[in-house]
């Protein structure tokens, strides 16, 4: 098959799978009242939440980047090439069970970047670990009895 008919299949595809995704989406989740519960919301908090899901979105990008070993050319995966990945992972992650879309991530930056497969499992798997330790380390902070 040739690159460009390819594309455009997967493309299809991508496309066929997004309506199915949002068909059940709307099948399961009771419109008016999503509807009506933004419109009673404070619009300064949505986007105050937005943007530290963004910010904190752009961190975890440049963090795997870092994490990820270099490519064949030497240079490092930009991040604009890492997000998409990440946003699949996610995306496996919220509806896989086992948190599958975590190795879905590493095949596909070590497809997409040439990297060994092993190197970019690594990561994913340090950068869980990093995850973890930080969020031991917030809960243990949050209940630290304070000290007089």
């Amino acid at each position: 098959m040739k690159p460009r008919s390819r594309q455009l299949l997967l493309g299809i595809a991508g496309l066929g799978i997004s309506a199915v995704a949002l068909w059940i989406v709307v099948r399961s989740v009771d419109v008016g009242a999503a509807v009506d519960a933004l419109a009673r919301a404070d619009l300064r908090l949505i986007v105050f939440a937005l943007g530290a899901y963004a910010i904190g979105l752009a961190l975890r990008t440049l963090r795997w980047g870092r994490l990820l070993p270099v490519r064949p050319d030497g240079e490092r995966v930009p991040a604009r090439r890492i997000l998409p990945v990440m946003m699949v992972g996610y995306l496996g992650n919220a509806v896989l069970p086992a948190r599958l879309g975590e190795p879905i991530r590493a095949y596909l930056i070590s497809r997409r970047e040439r990297l060994a497969f092993g190197g970019a499992a690594g990561s994913v798997v340090l950068e869980r670990i990093v995850d973890d330790a930080i969020a031991e380390t917030d809960v243990h902070f949050m209940n630290e009895p304070e000290v007089a």
